[in-house]
């Protein structure tokens, strides 16, 4: 009797798990989920059967049996939810993608002002801070794109975190902006900014961009890599003004090189200042930056004897 049971069990499994699979396409997982609880219930009341052992073990595995089942179909819901998100996601940055470039200019940028502070992990917190004019009738949203410079674990990009906001007069934060992201094969991802309502032609736009990038300058902090940091910006989105800033964790110093121009320039700078926690900031500035063209700078991380030689001298 036993033998029989051993070889009926697989086929009844296999029809269980059917059987939730049909109740999830038809009926839905909050339907199913309560079905499983029901049954569940009824699982516990046989088992709870005084002076009656087979059925108490058989009401035991069929409680284990579901709680597997009701972890097998929370995981099967949840993928079905993430990968239609992201298909949604992917579709929306294409559409806009296809708005941006089909209409010419999107917006004038007279200031991009970027902030990178990097901690001893390599992780980045940086904020961007645009002023732009708007140069179509109605403006809907910004696309932009970033990335780092090395290839990244797919596992990372799950823990970047963005948040959008608008910015006031003198600069003051406001309140929160609807943002779409989109990551593209080779590691960037595509930010879509959406404006709470469309902006007409000429009025400005003021917007912050906040993000934690855990390890995303690993490789100049931890392995000591040069690592470039650069705008090449979009010839729908001309910039007038152009900043970069790059902060070191403390106690660590950079050779740095300019890309994309030769110093010195009547357009473009590349400074050094030191800070009072002893930590120092690299900054960028240009002027008139040529869509297209990837400028920026170059930092390497100086081996520490090297730094304490440089405080010496």
């Amino acid at each position: 009797m036993s033998k029989l049971h051993a070889r009926k069990a697989p086929a009844m499994l296999k029809s269980l798990i059917e059987w939730f699979d049909r109740q999830l396409l038809a009926r839905g997982a909050a339907a199913t989920v309560r079905s499983i609880f029901a049954v569940l219930g009824f699982s516990v009341a046989v088992a709870a059967v005084p002076g009656v052992p087979t059925v108490k073990l058989a009401g035991l595995l069929l409680m284990i049996l579901l709680a597997l089942t009701f972890a097998l179909v929370l995981l099967h819901d949840r993928a079905q939810l993430k990968q239609q998100a992201d298909e949604d996601r992917f579709l929306l940055a294409r559409y806009c993608r296809f708005l941006g470039e089909r209409h010419g200019y999107v917006a004038r940028v007279l200031s991009w002002r970027q902030t990178a502070v990097i901690d001893t992990e390599g992780g980045s917190k940086e904020v961007i801070r645009i002023h732009a004019v708007s140069m179509r009738r109605q403006l809907y949203f910004l696309p932009l794109k970033f990335g780092a410079r090395w290839d990244q674990p797919k596992a990372v990009q799950k823990q970047v975190r963005v948040k959008v906001r608008s910015l006031l007069l003198e600069d003051r934060r406001g309140t929160s902006w609807r943002a779409t992201i989109n990551w593209l094969p080779d590691g960037r991802f595509e930010l879509i900014c959406h404006l709470r309502a469309p902006v007409k032609i000429g009025a400005d736009i003021k917007l912050e961009i906040e993000w934690y990038w855990p390890g995303k300058c690993a490789p100049l902090v931890k392995r000591r890599e040069p690592e470039e940091f650069i705008f090449k910006f979009n010839k729908l989105m001309p910039v007038e003004y152009a900043e970069y800033k790059i902060t070191l964790p403390v106690g660590q110093e950079a050779f740095c090189e300019p890309i994309g121009f030769a110093e010195p320039s009547d357009s473009f700078e590349i400074l050094c200042r030191d800070n009072p926690n002893e930590s120092k900031t690299y900054t960028f500035m240009g002027i008139g930056l040529t869509p297209g063209r990837e400028l920026g700078m170059r930092l390497e991380v100086k081996p520490r004897g090297s730094a304490r030689m440089s405080k010496d001298d």
